[in-house]
């Protein structure tokens, strides 16, 4: 008899939605647009495992939030681009967000540190760097995200990662590889680590927004038309993580 076993994604929400064969989801928080929800159905028909992929969209007309609450502090996320050096943190889009004002600061070492202010839904990805001349290893770095809702109302959300740079640098066994970096065109994105590769999306210094693509475990991204300069990477893993590196653009 065959034994199923259910994966649901929905396109910009980390990590896996539901492992049910039906659910129920809330899109009251999205924006209206057109969002791709994904099934991976995985079974053993007897004589080995198989696994099915079925993609299919679903569009959003009327996602009004006219009750918004502060989102979980589950959202928040710290990406690192270069240990104790490059970081973007990243929060879902959610439309009872009118604004938010990020700050960090390092237990121990410094107060609060102004990054930026975002508005509206979202969703939201703030790259930043932490000052040089220090040696942050084992201190823990704080992310706060001071949000306004479009009632009005404030709340904040916090999230820590304890950093690992003895010497200046850190890191552990890579799961994804960028070569070349830094580039003049083009890169590749490699998987490593037997690690699935299920979105990658490019950045720029401000968060935004400039290459998408989906699943695959080798991408080639074209950079043209692109202003030199320093870009994020976003890689989501098929078991739900999510891989930051940084890339430069040369001229």
């Amino acid at each position: 008899m065959d034994e199923y076993s259910f994966e649901w994604r929905i396109e910009g929400v980390i990590p896996v939605v539901s492992t049910s064969q039906e659910f129920i989801y809330d899109f009251s928080n999205f924006i209206n647009g057109t969002y791709d929800v994904t099934l991976k159905i995985t079974y053993n028909n007897g004589s080995g495992q198989c696994e099915d992929t079925v993609v299919d969209s679903v569009t959003i007309g009327c996602a009004i939030n006219t009750n918004p609450t502060c989102p979980s502090a589950s959202g928040l996320f710290i990406g690192e681009a270069e240990p104790c050096i490059d970081y973007m943190v990243s929060f879902p889009f959610n439309s009872g967000i009118s604004s938010i004002s990020w700050k960090y600061n390092i237990h121990g070492v410094n107060g609060e540190q102004y990054i930026t202010t975002t508005s509206g839904p979202g969703p939201f990805a703030v790259p930043f760097s932490l000052p040089g001349g220090n040696n942050y290893d084992n201190d823990y770095l704080w992310v706060h995200a001071d949000i306004t809702l479009t009632n009005g109302a404030t709340c904040r959300r916090s999230k820590s990662k304890l950093l690992d740079c003895p010497g200046g640098g850190g890191g552990g066994g890579q799961r994804i590889s960028i070569v070349p970096n830094p580039t003049s065109d083009s890169f590749e994105v490699k998987s490593l680590q037997d690690a699935g590769i299920h979105y990658i999306y490019v950045r720029n210094m401000f968060g935004n927004v400039v290459r998408s693509v989906a699943t695959q475990n080798e991408y080639k991204i074209q950079l043209g038309g692109e202003i030199a300069g320093v870009y994020f990477v976003e890689i989501q893993l098929e078991d739900g993580s999510i891989e930051i590196r940084k890339v430069i653009l040369e001229r």
